[in-house]
């Protein structure tokens, strides 16, 4: 009688075994983590709707505004901190800020230097204010020291307060608050030219921070970008009733709003649609309550393109300039081949291609260096890299439509990371290399 043979089981099985137990633990160890994340985000939601667990505005001494005399009034020097991330070390440094209240009885629409430079400081502490509301964080309220040093008070940067932290940067992407954005707003009392009361009230609005970055690539053909038209909103329903208690108190109003970057392109935003509003253009834009004798300053640093509105350079938008360093890809998106600019002005720092742009040049490193400590990192010759990617882009993706397809993605993406190295092309970008460059022009 034969015996069939009998074999060992195959050695295989205890490895897919061990293999498969493996990728359990994985996957348990995974839905753990996407639990307690998912209970950390709703946790920090349920906290952000009772206004609980964020860090608490600044409260400096007050500053007198209005009495026998003025806190900082007429023309003087101040000097302001703030960071950056070209600046070494722990990224503060602290430099001189020309102001003159007198700029303000001057005509909106004639490019003022000296504003520009000053506006370029203010908008930079609005990235320098997001450390003071970090919890544990013991950076200094740059936005509220920065203003008071100017001789604004009530200076409110309440809306920080739950968009500063990384839980609440990832919470914003759950509940769709992306579009958002955090500012701050201040008042200065003065007497004009013609001795009337006004309020200036000026706006500095942050830049791209966390999950912000994703309301740039936001683009439609339809009107304003509708990554920034949600933030603006915000912002003008924030200026609506200061402005009506002034109006109600027998003062005119002032708005100065800046801006670097995403920043720069909502403020771009408020102004025009705060212009819109004293032209008695109202339209679809949230309002702010403005009146005949108000008016409306905008200086942005280094806006994307905010709008595809036909009229967007209409006279009306005058008193908006926007500052565009040519070697900053930034300025140039989304591009003008598809429709999108800015509204106002645009003021462009000097190019490589001018005949005496090495002069200006230096002069400008050597401001960079005196403020900031280190050189400045930013190479002029990518001017010329980023016209030929730009021309490049746009003429093979001649559209916004032809963007939104998959292969106009990956053109723009390819073409992109083939030419460019991320890291060196931002440099131009940084709100240092601006504030150096209106620096030394204004000079």
């Amino acid at each position: 009688m034969r015996h069939r043979p009998q074999h060992a089981a195959p050695a295989a099985h205890p490895v897919r075994r061990t293999l498969a137990r493996i990728a359990a633990a994985v996957g348990f160890v995974l839905v753990v983590f996407a639990l307690i994340g998912a209970l950390t985000l709703y946790a920090r939601h349920c906290l952000r709707q009772r206004g609980l667990g964020a860090v608490d505005a600044p409260v400096l001494a007050a500053t007198p505004a209005w009495g026998d005399e003025f806190a900082r009034t007429g023309r003087f020097e101040a000097h302001i901190a703030f960071t950056d991330f070209a600046v070494p070390d722990d990224g503060e440094t602290t430099m001189a800020v020309t102001w003159d209240d007198a700029w303000f009885d001057a005509d909106r629409t004639v490019y003022n230097p000296e504003l520009a430079a000053a506006g370029a400081v203010i908008a930079t502490l609005a990235y320098a204010e997001s450390g003071y509301y970090q919890a544990g964080n013991t950076c200094l309220p740059y936005m509220e020291l920065g203003l008071s040093a100017l001789g604004f008070t009530d200076v409110s940067t309440a809306s920080y307060r739950y968009r500063s932290e990384v839980i609440d940067e990832a919470l914003s992407l759950v509940t769709q608050e992306a579009d958002g954005a955090a500012y701050g707003i201040a008042e200065k009392r003065m007497v004009g030219a013609d001795g009337t009361l006004r309020d200036l009230m000026v706006v500095s609005v942050r830049g791209s921070y966390g999950s912000e970055w994703l309301s740039n690539l936001a683009v439609d053909s339809d009107d304003d970008h509708p990554g920034y038209r949600e933030a603006a909103a915000e912002v003008a329903r924030a200026l609506a009733p200061r402005v009506k208690r002034a109006h109600q108190e027998g003062r005119s109003v002032e708005l100065l709003l800046v801006g670097h970057s995403r920043g720069g392109a909502i403020a771009n935003l408020v102004a025009a649609g705060a212009l819109d509003e004293l032209a008695g253009l109202e339209g679809t834009r949230a309002l702010i309550g403005l009146a005949a004798g108000d008016g409306v300053r905008a200086y942005t640093y280094a806006s994307p393109a905010t709008t595809v509105s036909a009229d967007a350079a209409d006279a009306r938008y005058a008193s908006i300039f926007n500052i565009a360093n040519p070697a900053d890809i930034m300025t140039h998106l989304p591009l003008e081949a598809w429709g999108y600019v800015r509204y106002g002005v645009d003021v462009a720092l000097p190019s490589v291609t001018s005949a005496d742009f090495a002069t200006r040049h230096a002069a400008m490193e050597e401001a960079f260096a005196e403020v900031m400590g280190a050189p400045s990192p930013y190479n002029p010759e990518d001017e010329l890299l980023i016209a030929d990617l730009t021309a490049d882009i746009s003429g093979a993706v001649r559209s916004l439509d032809d963007l939104m397809t998959p292969a106009g993605v990956a053109t723009v993406v390819s073409t992109v990371a083939m030419r460019v190295n991320p890291w060196e092309i931002l440099y131009a970008h940084y709100p240092s290399v601006y504030i150096a460059w209106l620096e030394s022009l204004a000079a």
